[in-house]
């Protein structure tokens, strides 16, 4: 039976029921063989991964280098196929949705974006161009202004910007669009800690009063509690949670593998990025 109308924006914005993606999915181009059996557990990405995130919400996916955030993101917008398990998207099937309506709809930032060379002012409009849809000079300088490029000569070339700069440009050129799903992969990873936590709670109420559902991956556990609803944990390709964000600095009630996790990035970190260059790893 067709779902009306009311009962399709009811549903999920993301949901995933027994996911799993192997290692040898990061490089196919096409849906795996259902013939070919399951893969190997030991090289699986993603194990049997279950999650709802509701219409409107902020989750956040904490987690080690290779844990499988990146990988998560990119399946929602089909850059990965699963090898087991169904995925949906705003109440459809992930194989149901034309790949260039899908990355309108659920745009991903790649934590190394890439921009293609032109100006700061061309680099925001190029997402509506490419989406048919007119250039709002109002809407531009709100996504200017919340990225903190509003200081920036819109004809500057963006390879003379700096690392952070092109990194907040790139989450400002998906917000031009307001998607319906953002997923943010590790977007404040080259920025110092005030900065992303400013930018953080701004962009958090931005979102919340459009109602776009938010997925985000982050090395930093107090970057749950301040943009997040809900926490969840990717931990060698397990999901554990969702829990209330709050969760992330108050992990006592949560499994073992979650405290040691935690207890490690905060002995990492200490609310600065875990890798040695200042950086997190993206995820493979």
């Amino acid at each position: 039976m067709a779902r009306t109308q009311d009962e399709h924006h009811q549903l999920p914005a993301v949901r995933l029921a027994g996911v799993s993606v192997s290692r040898a999915a990061l490089s196919r181009w096409r849906a795996p063989d259902p013939a070919a059996g399951r893969p190997d557990p030991a090289a699986l990405v993603l194990r049997d991964v279950t999650l709802e995130v509701p219409r409107g919400e902020a989750l956040v996916l904490l987690g080690n280098s290779g844990g499988g955030k990146s990988t998560l993101l990119r399946l929602l917008d089909r850059l990965v196929e699963p090898d087991a398990g169904t995925v949906e998207v705003l109440g459809r099937p992930l194989l149901a949705w034309p790949i260039a309506e899908l990355r309108r709809t659920a745009v991903l930032v790649p934590q190394q974006p890439v921009l293609l060379g032109s100006t700061l002012r061309e680099e925001l409009l190029r997402p509506l161009v490419w989406a048919g849809r007119q250039a709002s000079p109002e809407r531009l300088a709100e996504v200017s202004r919340l990225l903190r490029l509003d200081d920036l000569d819109p004809e500057q070339p963006t390879s003379e910007l700096s690392g952070g700069q092109r990194a907040r440009l790139a989450v400002a050129r998906a917000l031009v669009l307001e998607p319906p799903l953002l997923l943010l992969d590790e977007p404040t990873a080259s920025l110092d800690v005030q900065l992303a936590r400013a930018l953080l709670e701004e962009l958090r109420a931005w979102l919340r009063e459009r109602a776009i559902t938010l997925v985000l991956t982050t090395h930093r556990p107090a970057d749950a509690a301040r943009i997040g609803d809900r926490v969840a944990f990717l931990l060698a390709g397990r999901l554990f949670g969702p829990y209330p964000a709050r969760a992330a600095l108050a992990p006592e009630e949560l499994e073992p593998e979650v405290q040691a996790f935690l207890g490690t990035a905060s002995a990492a970190a200490g609310g600065a990025p875990a890798g040695p260059d200042g950086r997190a790893a993206t995820d493979r």
